[in-house]
């Protein structure tokens, strides 16, 4: 199951279209898990 849930997770940050720069983004993902949290509940992963 959890190979699935990468899978989607990594699916909705490809399509997210407001997401520039993604390696940008993923470095304040491991910086600021809060942000990580934050953002998969904005994109209703959560």
């Amino acid at each position: 199951m959890l190979f699935t849930e990468l899978r989607t997770l990594t699916i909705k940050l490809l399509k997210k279209k407001t997401v520039k720069n993604y390696i940008e983004q993923i470095e304040v993902f491991q910086d600021d898990f809060n942000a990580l949290l934050n953002w998969l509940k904005s994109i209703r992963f959560l």
